[in-house]
C-alpha cells in the first residue's frame, strides 16, 4: 500500500529525528548543566529540482507542507498553464479552458494560507520523463513531458459553519506535467527544470460532492 505524504508526517518525523538526536548527545556528553547542545539541522526534504520526477517530488512536499515559497520555485511564471479537463469546463460554466501563472500561484496561495485548511495528503505515480512530439500540441519540442496516475489527494477543512470536517477529494485521476530545461540556471552543473504546462485529466466516473478534480479544487480556493 503506498504511503500518503502529509503534513503531519513531515513534523512527526522530523520530531523523531530531533528526539534522537538529543538523546545521542546526552549519552555521548551526559547531562551537565554546563553543557550547551545544539541540535542538528533538520535535512533539506526537497530535491535538486534538475530532473522532471524530482519537480513532481517537490510538488508533493510543497503541497503537505503547505510551502508557497518552495511551490512557486517549479514553475514558469511566464509560460506556465494549467489546463482544467474539458469534463469539468463543460460541467461548470464558471471555469475557463485554462488559467495562467498568477491564477495558479492565488489559489495556492488561498489554500496554503487558509484558516480553514487542516491537513493536506498528497501521493501520485509519475512516468518515465519523455519528449515531447507534435501530438503533444506544445510550442517548443525541446520540453519534455511526464504522464502522472493514480493521483490521491484529500485536502480536510473545517466547515465554517461547525459542522463536520469537510474533505475535498481526488482519487485515481491523471494528469500530464510538461517541463523545460533552464541551461542558464544550474545546481551542480546540471540545468533547472521548471514545469511550463499541466493537463489535469478526470477520471469518467465520480461521485457527486465526494469526489472532485484537481482543477475543481483549484478553482475552490481561486
Amino acid at each position: 500500500m503506498r504511503r500518503m505524504y502529509t503534513r503531519r508526517t513531515w513534523i512527526r518525523w522530523q520530531s523523531a529525528l530531533l528526539g534522537l538526536a538529543v538523546l545521542s548527545m546526552t549519552g555521548a556528553f551526559g547531562c551537565s548543566d554546563d553543557d550547551n547542545t545544539v541540535a542538528e539541522p533538520q535535512p533539506n526534504p526537497y530535491l535538486a529540482q534538475v530532473t522532471p520526477e524530482n519537480v513532481l517530488r517537490n510538488l508533493i512536499t510543497a503541497y503537505v507542507e503547505e510551502d508557497l515559497d518552495e511551490y512557486e520555485k517549479l514553475f514558469d511564471h511566464d509560460l506556465f498553464e494549467f489546463v482544467f479537463d474539458p469534463l469539468d469546463v463543460q460541467e461548470d460554466q464558471d471555469l475557463p479552458p485554462f488559467w495562467l501563472w498568477d491564477e495558479e500561484r492565488e489559489s495556492a496561495k488561498n489554500m496554503f494560507d487558509s484558516n480553514l485548511v487542516l491537513d493536506i495528503r498528497l501521493e501520485y505515480v509519475p512516468g518515465m520523463a519523455v519528449q515531447v512530439d507534435e501530438g503533444d500540441d506544445v510550442p517548443d519540442l525541446s520540453w519534455m513531458k511526464v504522464e502522472v496516475t493514480n493521483i490521491e489527494l484529500e485536502i480536510e477543512t473545517k466547515d465554517p459553519l461547525g459542522g463536520e470536517n469537510i474533505i475535498y477529494k481526488v482519487s485515481g485521476d491523471r494528469g500530464v506535467f510538461f517541463f523545460r530545461e533552464y541551461p542558464n540556471e544550474t545546481v551542480g552543473g546540471l540545468p533547472l527544470v521548471r514545469i511550463v504546462e499541466w493537463r489535469d485529466q478526470r477520471t469518467a466516473f465520480r461521485l457527486p460532492s465526494v469526489e472532485n478534480s484537481w482543477g475543481n479544487i483549484k478553482s475552490v480556493f481561486s
